[in-house]
C-alpha cells in the first residue's frame, strides 16, 4: 500500500499538519479539537513548512484574476451592446476555457453573488500572497492590480459578496 499523507490547515493557526491515511474529517476535527480546516487530497505531499498555505495563496491568486479578467471581458461586451451569455457560448468552446467559468460564469451573468468563497477572504489572500511575493522577491503585478479591484468593491459595500461580486467593479 503507498503511503499518502493527508494535509489539513487549522485557519486560525496555519499550522500544517500531516495526518496517515484512513482518517475520516471528523476523526480529525475531533482528535485535534479543530472547527475549520483545509483538506488536501493531492497525491503527491508536500513537505515544506508552509507549503499547503503558499499554494492555497497561489492558487486563490490564479482563480482571482481569472474571475477578474472574465469580469472585464463580460464588461467590455456588455457596454459593447453584446450578450454576456454569448461571451460565454464562445470561451466555452474555445482556448479561452477555464474550469472556473462552469462555476462563476453564471452568477457573473444574473448578478446574485451569494457567497460561496466571501470577497473578504479572496481580499485577505490576495494581500498575503503579495505579502509573501515581497518577502521572496518575486513580482506579482496581475495579483497587484486584482487586489486593488477587490480593494475597491470590499469597500463599496456592506454585503457578504461572493469573489465573483468584483463585477460590480463594472457596474459602477
Amino acid at each position: 500500500m503507498t503511503s499518502h499523507r493527508a494535509f489539513i490547515e487549522p485557519l486560525e493557526s496555519r499550522q500544517l499538519l500531516s495526518l496517515p491515511p484512513g482518517l475520516s474529517p471528523h476523526e480529525i476535527r475531533h482528535a485535534y479539537g479543530l472547527d475549520h480546516v483545509l483538506f488536501s487530497n493531492s497525491k503527491h505531499p508536500i513537505h515544506a513548512n508552509g507549503a499547503g498555505q503558499t499554494i492555497k495563496l497561489a492558487m486563490n491568486s490564479l482563480l482571482a484574476v481569472e474571475v477578474q479578467a472574465f469580469a472585464e471581458a463580460l464588461a467590455l461586451v456588455q457596454r459593447a451592446g453584446l450578450s454576456g451569455e454569448k461571451l460565454v457560448e464562445v470561451m466555452q468552446s474555445s482556448m479561452a476555457r477555464a474550469g472556473i467559468l462552469d462555476i462563476k460564469a453564471p452568477s457573473m451573468l444574473s448578478g446574485d453573488f451569494k457567497p460561496s468563497f466571501p470577497l473578504r477572504l479572496m481580499h485577505k489572500d490576495l494581500g498575503l500572497a503579495l505579502d509573501l511575493a515581497n518577502q521572496i522577491g518575486v513580482a506579482l503585478p496581475a495579483t497587484a492590480a486584482a487586489r486593488e479591484t477587490y480593494n475597491y468593491v470590499k469597500g463599496a459595500t456592506t454585503e457578504d459578496l461572493d469573489y465573483a461580486g468584483v463585477m460590480r467593479f463594472w457596474k459602477k
